[in-house]
């Protein structure tokens, strides 16, 4: 039904999305982003899409704009709804750019809620995994991973950039286990170099 064009039940769902994700009303496009987030893990759990099949169901750089979008509740979506897609496919190229693309300039927005949720996830996504690989006993440098998602961010200045704000812009606070303890940790500087 959602990949036989030649079935009569057949439903266009990545162009019904392209459609509403460019609605007029702003509860519509969040709703559009809300189906894109749940159909990815539904495509590749239940219709048996690979990873890449399910990236290339939708144009993602549909939803990945929509973190440039007027109302802040269809910027929070788009952000999370491209997040959960990082974690899904964190090997497809394409993911790697629209987030670095889309996600990091989020923490610069001028609301401050997106701009703090776009910290969380670059937390998430950069400096933790940075501060987890910097605390391994074999310190190898990977292809994939954390290193990919920086050669994708480090291709392009302006995400660069941001990253670097990111890093300025992050919250450090003591804990209730720890009064010196915070959930930030600068373990690492790594320095990108982009070779042409």
């Amino acid at each position: 039904m959602l990949t036989n064009k030649e079935s009569e039940k057949y439903v266009d769902v990545s162009a019904l999305f392209t459609i509403h994700v460019a609605d007029p009303k702003p509860m519509v496009r969040k709703a559009a982003v809300t189906v894109f987030d749940a159909m990815i893990p539904f495509l590749i759990e239940k219709v048996g899409l690979t990873r890449q099949e399910a990236v290339d169901f939708f144009d993602i750089r549909e939803c990945a704009q929509r973190t440039q979008d007027e109302s802040v509740m269809v910027r929070k979506a788009a952000c999370g709804a491209l997040c959960k897609l990082l974690q899904l496919c964190p090997e497809s190229d394409a993911v790697l750019q629209m987030w670095s693309l889309f996600v990091l300039p989020l923490v610069q927005d001028s609301e401050q809620s997106v701009s703090e949720k776009g910290l969380d996830e670059v937390e998430r996504f950069v400096f933790q995994p940075l501060a987890d690989w910097g605390q391994q006993e074999q310190v190898e440098l990977g292809e994939d991973g954390i290193f990919k998602l920086l050669a994708a961010i480090g291709a392009n200045s302006d995400a660069l950039e941001f990253l670097l704000q990111a890093e300025k812009n992050r919250h450090f606070a003591k804990t209730s286990m720890n009064n010196h303890s915070s959930r930030s940790h600068v373990c690492l500087m790594i320095a990108l170099e982009s070779r042409a």
